[in-house]
């Protein structure tokens, strides 16, 4: 959980002048989502239909359509490779329930929409991969 007063710090928003007085600084939108990161919906990947992702090739393909969207030009975390990478590291196989699970960016996601195959912007990419791949909200 991150602190009111570290947010303050690191935007540098509130500073106290040599009177006692405390003055307020301009707020800025860009600076507030680096203080605060990215928001994200927690989701969880799954090919059942067709058979799951048990083939590593498969697995990969998909990580890698969605690096390449993450490293691509629309997006906001093209020039931060470290913080595509800790995206990327957090996706997680799990062999017992052939799933995917993970946390992906809303911005990958059409605004107003829960995560799914028709609200992801790469959802052409992944059908190529497999048409039945469905992507949804983890509960």
């Amino acid at each position: 959980m991150i602190s009111l007063k570290k947010i303050l710090n690191e935007l540098d928003v509130v500073r106290d002048n040599p009177d006692g007085s405390i003055r307020m600084g301009y707020n800025n939108v860009f600076a507030l989502r680096q203080a605060l990161g990215h928001a994200i919906w927690v989701v969880v990947i799954s090919d059942e239909a067709g058979g799951g992702f048990t083939n590593s090739e498969k697995r990969n393909e998909l990580f890698s359509a969605i690096k390449d969207y993450l490293t691509g030009y629309k997006s906001p975390l093209r020039n931060r490779k470290q913080e595509v990478q800790k995206i990327m590291d957090g996706l997680k196989y799990y062999s017992a329930t052939n799933k995917i699970v993970g946390n992906l960016p809303k911005f990958m996601f059409k605004l107003g929409n829960v995560p799914s195959m028709r609200s992801i912007f790469i959802s052409k990419e992944i059908s190529k991969i497999s048409p039945s791949i469905e992507i949804k909200q983890k509960k």
